[in-house]
């Protein structure tokens, strides 16, 4: 099928000046673009796919300490402004034992007291309501997160338990069956409705909502809070954000700067490029208000309000290119071939979990036999090599039927590395 390649005349600047300071990360993100251009599907891409929805717990927990954080500052600006009243209360009782002192100075005085007084009043309204709704929502989250791991965790006990009765039929397919179905339940943890329509999936659903509801309490409570007294004016407060239909996530050079794409196949025959993470530093800070905004961004260009009908010229905000040769002569015009040939390699490459499922094994068998924590294998499948340690990474190749040899490109020959 392939792809024509569309990305803002911002994008196409930041992506000129990666490739003229770092051309090693430069030349892995165009590679990464080649072999999604180039793709018959960008479903079959192994570095593209949908965003992961983050686990309902971490978001609870992370507005959680944002939403303590803020109490503190309100603290600290009501401690401030207590001292600050107590300051003026002084500086007034000591002027007016003085014969000399001017009256319109101590008239001043007088009216910041007031002010002082009225904001110190507040502030300290504003941080007993703010210890309200921490409170509250650590009570509800803490409440929320144990019904959600209790039902998770009973998920897992009756798989296990549909294994063991039914292992003396079937050892190996009752087993492989049960820890399939176990995976598809844990599956549905970043889902918006775990799959099945039994009790157990219905209770992992309801906690995951009542945690969404807290999270999102806890987020209106913090933009109210933005850039009113006692809050600090320049932070803004982002809570998870749902990702647009058809928004995807492009992993450039994973195993190095850690590059993320946010883009869409919009319209049908055309890779959107809508925002850009680079580092892993960025990713943690930023992926979610990158979400949110390459959402309103896919939005408009559905709509048909990209490029802006203010610009005087499609191309002083917007980039296209027909085809992988054109791109690759412009920003690489010395190296395209050897982007390409590695925009080959990463076409034809596997992800971790891809490999398993081609062999026909689970997750909880491939942890057993890389002798590795379950958890940690559905780490490392959702969020790349790029974590793992050597010795890890060498487990799972062996668990799999392969071996794994580091080698390092150093000058004309590979140095093979031990």
């Amino acid at each position: 099928m392939g792809y024509w390649l569309r990305m803002s005349a911002e994008i196409s600047d930041w992506l000129a000046e990666l490739c003229s300071s770092e051309p090693a990360a430069g030349a892995e993100v165009g590679a990464a673009l080649v072999s999604a251009m180039a793709a018959a599907d960008i479903a079959d891409l192994p570095l593209a796919g949908q965003l992961p929805v983050p686990d309902p717990r971490a978001i609870a927990d992370s507005s959680f300490q944002r939403l303590a954080g803020a109490l503190q500052q309100v603290r600290r600006s009501v401690a401030e402004a207590v001292t600050n009243t107590g300051r003026l209360q002084k500086t007034i009782s000591q002027r007016e034992r003085e014969p000399e002192t001017d009256a319109s100075a101590l008239a001043e005085l007088r009216r910041q007291l007031d002010e002082a007084s009225q904001r110190e009043h507040d502030l300290m309204a504003r941080s007993q309501r703010l210890q309200g709704e921490v409170d509250a929502f650590r009570t509800a989250k803490e409440t929320a997160k144990a019904m959600y791991t209790a039902a998770e965790a009973r998920l897992r006990v009756e798989a296990a338990v549909k294994a063991a009765s039914a292992q003396v039929e079937s050892p190996g397919a009752a087993l492989a069956e049960a820890e399939s179905a176990a995976e598809d339940d844990s599956a549905g943890d970043n889902d918006r409705t775990p799959p099945g329509g039994d009790d157990l999936s219905q209770a992992l659903a309801a906690a995951a909502v009542t945690l969404r509801a807290a999270t999102a309490r806890a987020g209106r409570t913090l933009r109210e809070m933005h850039g009113q007294p006692g809050q600090a004016g320049g932070e803004a407060f982002e809570t998870e954000a749902e990702p647009a239909a058809g928004l995807l996530g492009l992993r450039c050079d994973p195993l190095g700067s850690d590059i993320r794409i946010l883009f869409a196949v919009e319209p049908a025959d055309a890779l959107s490029l809508l925002a850009v993470l680079a580092g892993e530093d960025a990713v943690v800070a930023h992926l979610t208000l990158a979400i949110r905004l390459a959402g309103e961004l896919l939005a408009d260009i559905r709509a048909g309000a990209w490029p802006p009908d203010h610009a005087t010229s499609p191309a002083e905000v917007e980039v296209t290119f027909g085809d992988t040769a054109t791109f690759l002569e412009k920003f690489f015009p010395d190296s395209g071939g050897a982007v390409a040939e590695r925009a080959g390699v990463l076409g034809a490459a596997r992800s971790l979990r891809a490999l398993r499922e081609s062999r026909g094994l689970t997750r909880a068998s491939l942890a057993r036999q890389a002798d590795m924590d379950e958890e940690r294998l559905r780490l490392l499948e959702d969020e790349g090599l790029r974590l793992a340690e050597v010795h890890e990474a060498t487990a799972l190749v062996r668990a799999l039927g392969g071996s794994l040899e580091l080698t390092a490109q150093a000058g004309e020959n590979p140095v093979e590395l031990f």
